[in-house]
């Protein structure tokens, strides 16, 4: 999907959050090389990286030349021919090929690249929607999340931008919350909850005393939002998260007196504690 087409059909669904940064063109590049040489293979090439200087990044088209001749040793048998050499100019930011080899193949890869999305970056960009939605994975590896009533707007919105780029659907089926589903969903959300803890756990660098202001900052945030989160789900389904929230001060702590005090809440944060407070003064609409 061209990153253009992707905000028609974005701002065409009604939705206001920001696209996905458009990737950087060495980026592009590295990416084009990588399917070069898939290509390249099946031609009986290799694309192999060349170097990478302060003015550019080169990459090579070798052939590979198998010797007959048994009286060369069988590790020398082995020979490379360059066929072609792509370079990224830095300073240019422009693609340069030194022959023909799969030249035009190379400029159309860069060329794709560069101007559009692929499915990776589309599904992320959705997930990360879907999770600004209060939403709790319903499986270890998501693809199926558990999205709250209140947010149905929001997701509807995100249905129709889904069904009018490419091939992909979003399903969306609502949830008959009865005692014992909100009881198993319960569950879930401990899981869910949990799992994002660890992953915020993980994302502390090692060596926190020099990590940047901001990086820290960050991760104050994420605790914050995990916490309004978790306060959110255990209001809703009635489960005690007792342990989650003493992790999540403790680790809170520790990184406040990184950066010499608490941080104030992102707007993240504020939107979700606003909305959880919608959600506690409507009931009826806790659950889809």
């Amino acid at each position: 999907t061209r990153y253009d087409d992707f905000d028609v059909a974005k701002n065409a669904a009604g939705i206001v959050a920001s696209s996905p940064k458009k990737r950087s063109l060495k980026s592009a590049f590295l990416k084009a090389m990588a399917a070069l040489d898939r290509e390249a293979r099946k031609k009986g090439f290799l694309v192999r990286k060349l170097d990478d200087t302060q003015t550019e990044i080169n990459f090579i088209l070798v052939s590979e030349l198998k010797l007959k001749d048994r009286s060369v040793s069988k590790g020398d048998r082995l020979k490379f021919a360059t066929a072609n050499v792509f370079t990224f100019d830095k300073g240019n930011v422009a693609l340069v090929c030194e022959r023909q080899a799969l030249s035009g193949s190379a400029k159309e890869l860069y060329e794709f690249y560069s101007e559009n999305m692929i499915s990776k970056d589309i599904r992320t960009w959705m997930i990360d929607q879907i999770k600004d939605m209060n939403a709790i994975m319903l499986r270890p590896g998501g693809g199926i999340y558990f999205v709250p009533e209140i947010h149905t707007d929001e997701l509807v919105k995100l249905e129709s931008f889904v069904g009018s780029i490419g091939s992909s659907v979003l399903l969306r089926l609502p949830v008959r919350m009865t005692t014992q589903e909100k009881k198993t969903m319960g569950t879930v959300a401990i899981s869910s909850l949990t799992s994002e803890l660890n992953d915020l756990h993980r994302s502390i660098p090692d060596d926190l005393d020099k990590a940047r202001p901001s990086t820290v900052k960050s991760l104050i945030a994420g605790y914050g939002e995990l916490k309004a989160k978790a306060l959110y789900y255990s209001t809703a389904f009635e489960i005690s998260l007792e342990d989650l929230n003493t992790a999540m001060d403790a680790a809170t702590k520790r990184l406040s007196d990184v950066v010499g005090g608490p941080v104030a809440a992102t707007k993240a944060h504020k939107k979700l504690m606003k909305k959880n407070k919608k959600s506690d003064a409507d009931g009826k609409k806790l659950f889809s």
